[in-house]
């Protein structure tokens, strides 16, 4: 497998120059497809991506999304639909020392809480999706991160593919900076439930509606966030508990639901004004 990925990268350097070349000359979210679902699909087949990009700390998060699957645009998806799995992808981004990584997309990784959503074209393609392939940046000076999620409906994706992925991301993260803003393309957090439009991306007014009732987290989910206070990842927390990583990350998800937060960062400060608020009373 390392010798055909080894012949596939020696055998396109034209290919990619022209890639590297066209991605300085993209100035539209039309020219950005087409680049994308040219060179760049050749390299790194996918079927749909997913760019996140702000501070995923305190979850101001804006979205791009790129395909051609039907209704998988930017103006189609909604952030509720995919902030989960984006934490997640995240998260094991950041426990791989920012290298890049792929895993296989969990069963209903993409779905949302109430059961009044239906018929969401956008959640059923993304259902469909198998395989990921992550990698982003770090702005140091802005405290900032971007990430990419490239999602094929694959059971699984070759080595060379992650390999094309940290090669071609320069240039793919700077032809994403030279389209414009589309008009939702709001932050995912709670400050904008006081100027929300009728534009405004949906998920971004729903996740300032989730509950704020802390007294909902279960005896197992306040032992969970204690140890999240305390700095401790998923595997540490589920060693001293006696459980998987993968229950601890479920037990996030719900937390995060019942506190109306979108990370760990954003669940631990709910807690602390919680209890500064308490003390006050």
């Amino acid at each position: 497998m390392e010798s055909t990925g080894g012949k596939r990268l020696m055998h396109q350097p034209v290919g990619l120059l022209e890639i590297i070349h066209n991605s300085l000359a993209i100035q539209s979210h039309q020219e950005l497809f087409q680049w994308m679902h040219g060179g760049v699909q050749d390299l790194v087949p996918h079927d749909v991506l997913i760019a996140a990009w702000g501070d995923f700390v305190s979850g101001q998060i804006r979205l791009d999304v790129v395909s051609s699957l039907p209704n998988l645009r930017t103006t189609k998806v909604s952030t509720e639909l995919v902030l989960p799995f984006l934490v997640d992808a995240f998260e094991r981004w950041e426990e791989s020392c920012c290298a890049p990584i792929s895993f296989p997309v969990r069963e209903r990784a993409f779905s949302y809480d109430s059961a009044e959503i239906t018929g969401d074209t956008a959640a059923d393609n993304l259902a469909r999706m198998r395989w990921a392939v992550v990698h982003g940046f770090k702005d140091k000076r802005g405290d900032q991160a971007c990430l990419y999620v490239f999602l094929k409906d694959a059971p699984v994706l070759e080595r060379f593919e992650v390999d094309w992925v940290k090669l071609l991301l320069p240039f793919v993260d700077v032809a994403f900076r030279r389209v414009s803003h589309l008009p939702m393309q709001r932050l995912a957090t709670e400050q904008n439930a006081g100027v929300a439009t009728d534009n405004q991306e949906p998920a971004a007014i729903r996740v300032a509606e989730c509950s704020n009732n802390f007294e909902d987290l279960s005896h197992r989910e306040q032992e969970i966030m204690r140890w999240v206070s305390l700095g401790k990842t998923n595997p540490e927390i589920g060693h001293i508990l006696c459980i998987s990583p993968i229950t601890v990350r479920n037990h996030l998800y719900r937390i995060f639901r019942k506190l109306g937060a979108i990370n760990r960062a954003q669940a631990v400060f709910r807690l602390k004004q919680r209890e500064l608020s308490g003390e006050e009373g």
